[in-house]
């Protein structure tokens, strides 16, 4: 495995075609104390409860929606997320998919329909031209894999697009740009 490179053309003699920049399952970690954050709100509202203490059980139920709610859906969202694609060479070719939560599948790179990347250039003075980029794979049964943000400049994207096309020649290659207003502070 290389690590010089977010994104590696490396598909003839390597094998990473996407390497995200946060490649931790950092969620992992916080789900305990979420848990015991929601498990002390719900002892809390239990007790105002007994209490016959209505408004405050309320308020302290609420609470635990504003906590438990985000960060359930973010949870649920980013572990569907990939943080690496690695081509398997072989008879068939298959690209490796590594999940967020570590949880690994397999699957035919024939069946990728549409390749596309969403590209962030970074519209500030210390970095002009640098920036980041979104994949998100169509596969040929309908599902849709979005894969976690990495950093990538021009050169990085010539490579990454010669890099899939030879991996997957069936797929269509889309790019698109999404761009940052700048933000109101000077830079004098």
């Amino acid at each position: 495995m290389r690590d010089d490179d977010d994104v590696d053309a490396a598909a003839a003699n390597g094998e990473i075609l996407w390497r995200a920049a946060d490649r931790d399952g950092h969620l992992r970690r916080r789900i305990p104390s979420a848990a015991v954050t929601v498990g002390a709100g719900l002892a809390l509202g239990g007790l105002l409860l007994a209490a016959d203490e209505h408004v405050g059980a309320a308020v302290v139920m609420g609470c635990l929606l504003l906590v438990a709610l985000p960060v359930g859906v973010h949870w649920v969202r980013d572990s569907r997320a990939v943080v690496e694609v690695r081509m398997v060479p072989g008879e068939r070719v298959a690209l490796r998919l590594r999940r967020a939560v570590g949880r690994a599948v397999e699957i035919p790179a024939a069946s990728v329909s549409r390749v596309h990347l969403v590209v962030t250039p970074f519209q500030e003075p210390d970095s002009p031209g640098d920036g980041s980029a979104v994949l998100h794979l169509h596969i040929r049964q309908g599902r849709r894999l979005r894969c976690r943000f990495t950093g990538m400049d021009g050169r990085a994207h010539a490579r990454f697009q010669q890099a899939w096309s030879t991996v997957c020649p069936a797929a269509s290659f889309t790019t698109a740009v999404r761009t940052w207003p700048l933000p109101s502070g000077d830079y004098d």
